[in-house]
């Protein structure tokens, strides 16, 4: 076997340590200026590992009784430097890795290795299989280059494909060698196989080191050259207006085809004449302001510019602009669309807009609009003034605030339909007024849907307000129920008053009748009853025609009403002037208690009308030998209170609760046959109500009723 006693190993090892250092370095710099590239980081990793794996090496006789953890570390570093050479290709082919092998490879030399430096040291059997594992490392490497390689790095992948090749064979062959040859003692014997590792490292290291740059150049260079084709392509098919031009004169470099459709030039007319000459922009010092924007905000977009084409029209043009150095050269790049037609459109929708905001403000009716979130978005002044509220007040806000608090749901729900597509014709809501009053609005609406037809937009809504209309119909609906009301109580009252005057009418025909026939044969007793009887119906009529006529009057309105201060005392020494003789007929006793400074603001005629018939009814109902009892006192100081109190035979439940009712009248006759009208309660309580008083009765049957009345009283 080839022995080199000339050459020193641990000078080879020291020059491979410098020389990976090297290798780090260039790494590194492909690392940092081409980072879209995944591998070139794990070929970083390699290199560093292989470095100081050989620096271990050369640390393993300045200290001896580190040697086995020294032998484990440099051969670990050694190996997985290879396996990180593997890895790093493969994602730089843009190719998933499965960790699975190279962690499989690693853990079967690392456990071979300790084997065979604790369990059966042998230092030349832990140098096979460190060789084989270098070499499987290798072909896979390889086989990856080969089969998995990019178009645009084909040859530089598969030279670096053949150098792991022979790579591969190299640490193949050693292996083997080593299994048939005499044992190599150490590491730093002057053998050949241990210095076929370090001239590999040496030499096949850097050359596949090369290698990975050249393919790194190469498919920089050819994504390079796509991405400078793409641009061409972009910038010549793009359906917007481009040019390219010497930022300092406006020199035309290049133009796209849709810059000579919009400006009416060819090509051969622009390409290296100067933008100024051929007066494109309207304002020259418009391309100043485009630039000066660019180098202040590095790119300018969306700038508004006006142009003159060929033919000398203005074409109004939205442009973007960026400033790129060609050979050190500064030159403006930009793209311009021509919006004329939508300027055009733009201003024919503002004077649309503006026709409609006009129309919407200024309409007599009040319009609202609302988006689907039921928040307001437009308020014309006519709603304004319906609400109270200014369009500012409101505008952003949900419709709730239109509605009073106790009704918003239930108009909220109303509206909800609308999103549905449900249009109003003719819906009343009530809306709060800002000073709190309720105005009832008839609303019609219709909802907006965007193109597709279900997802709305906004809704806008017309209000008519019919409040002063909805209080007329209800002041009509109203007077119709009194009305209503009223007719039905005449109606049950003419009836009631065509019984109560049939009767007294029977009574005077029947004895007319019976003294017209039989008077010769009739004796003076008999006439003279007949006479009382005649009298007695007569005078019953007369009361109801009495009553009847001071009922009407009421009903007419044509009965005065002079409130004034009037002393209680003198009426009802008055009405008991007039009521004494029908009291003395049944011996009743009427005793009065009525202080003589008592005075009430009242009409004389109707508060002595008043106690006069509640008197008359105290006398009708009170058995003879009975008592009456009148009474008057200040109730609070406002008012004052009278009572007329009996011992007769009271009312029951029925007739007490209907007793001022015109359409309920119970005919009772009084202790004596008096007959009864029933209209004199109902009169006493119109002209208490005139007054602004109050009447009540209370009653035990069979033992008495008391009748109270409250006047204004006189300070």
């Amino acid at each position: 076997m080839l022995m080199i006693h000339e050459i020193d190993l641990r000078t080879i090892i020291f020059v491979l340590g410098v020389t990976h250092l090297m290798q780090i370095l260039v790494f590194y710099h492909q690392y940092r200026i081409n980072k879209t590239y995944k591998g070139i980081g794990w070929w970083l990793m390699w290199s560093a590992a292989e470095t100081l794996g050989f620096f271990i090496i050369l640390l393993r006789e300045i200290i001896p009784s580190l040697l086995p953890v020294f032998i484990i570390l440099q051969n670990s570093l050694i190996i997985g430097g290879t396996a990180f050479i593997y890895i790093g290709v493969s994602v730089f082919l843009d190719k998933k890795v499965n960790l699975k092998i190279p962690v499989l490879i690693f853990t079967t030399f690392f456990l071979a290795l300790l084997y065979f430096l604790f369990v059966y040291p042998d230092y030349n059997l832990r140098s096979v299989v460190i060789s084989l594992a270098l070499s499987v490392f290798a072909f896979l490497t390889a086989y990856r280059l080969i089969v998995h390689n990019i178009t645009n790095i084909r040859t530089s992948a598969n030279f670096n494909a053949a150098i792991f090749v022979l790579h591969g064979i190299i640490f193949f062959y050693r292996a083997l060698a080593l299994l048939i040859t005499d044992p190599v003692e150490n590491i730093f014997s002057y053998t050949f196989l241990n210095f076929l590792p370090y001239f590999d490292a040496l030499l096949v290291s850097l050359i596949w080191t090369f290698g990975f740059i050249i393919m790194v150049n190469n498919r920089l260079a050819a994504e390079i050259s796509e991405a400078k084709e793409g641009l061409q392509k972009i910038f010549s098919t793009s359906p917007d207006a481009s040019i390219l031009t010497t930022l300092k004169d406006g020199l035309i470099l290049d133009v796209n085809d849709a810059y000579t459709t919009i400006t009416g030039y060819t090509r051969e007319e622009l390409i290296g004449k100067s933008t100024r000459d051929f007066g494109i922009w309207k304002d020259f010092n418009e391309r100043s302001k485009v630039i000066e924007i660019t180098r202040n905000e590095g790119q300018c977009d969306n700038y508004e510019a006006v142009f003159i084409r060929k033919d000398g029209t203005e074409m109004t043009g939205l442009m973007s602009a960026n400033i790129i150095h060609l050979q050190g050269i500064p030159h403006l790049i930009s793209i311009t669309r021509d919006i004329s037609k939508r300027k055009m459109m733009e201003e024919s929708l503002r004077e649309s807009n503006a026709f409609l905001e006009n129309l919407i403000n200024y309409a007599n009716a009040p319009i609202i609009v609302w988006d689907p979130r039921f928040l307001i978005t437009r308020f014309n002044h006519a709603f304004e003034f319906l609400t109270g509220y200014m369009e500012a007040e409101v505008k952003g806000k949900s419709l709730e605030i239109l509605f009073p608090s106790e009704l918003a749901d239930q108009s909220m729900a109303l509206i909800r339909k609308t999103l549905t597509g449900e249009r109003w014709e003719s819906v009343e809501i009530i809306i709060k007024h800002n000073d709190q009053s309720l105005r009832t609005v008839l609303w019609n609406s219709a909802t907006i849907f965007s193109p597709d037809g279900v997802t709305p937009v906004a809704t806008i809504a017309q209000g008519h307000d019919i409040t002063k209309r909805k209080l007329a119909e209800e002041v009509i609906n109203m007077k119709n129920r009194e009305l209503q009301g009223i007719n039905a109580e005449k109606d049950k009252f003419f009836s009631i008053l065509a019984h109560d005057l049939r009767n007294p009418f029977n009574a005077l025909l029947g004895y007319t009748e019976l003294l017209t026939e039989e008077y010769d044969s009739l004796s003076p007793t008999d006439i003279a009853t007949a006479i009382g009887s005649l009298r007695k119906s007569s005078l019953n009529l007369y009361r109801l025609l009495e009553n009847l006529l001071e009922w009407s009057r009421i009903q007419r309105g044509s009965v005065s009403f002079d409130p004034q201060p009037v002393n209680l005392r003198t009426i009802v020494n008055e009405i008991y002037d007039i009521v004494s003789e029908s009291a003395s007929k049944k011996q009743i006793t009427i005793q009065i208690d009525i202080p003589d400074d008592i005075a009430v603001i009242a009409d004389p005629h109707m508060v002595s009308t008043i106690i006069r018939n509640l008197v008359f009814n105290a006398i009708k109902f009170t058995r003879d030998g009975g008592k009456i009892m009148l009474s008057a006192h200040v109730d609070n100081p406002s008012f004052v209170e009278i009572r007329i109190e009996d011992n007769g035979i009271g009312m029951s439940q029925e007739i007490l609760n209907n007793l001022f009712r015109l359409d309920c009248k119970f005919n009772r006759s009084g202790t004596a046959g008096e007959a009864s009208t029933g209209l004199g309660l109902i009169i006493c309580k119109d002209f208490v109500d005139k007054h602004g008083g109050r009447i009540s009765a209370t009653s035990i049957e069979g033992t008495g009723s008391t009748f109270t009345v409250t006047f204004p009283r006189s300070l």
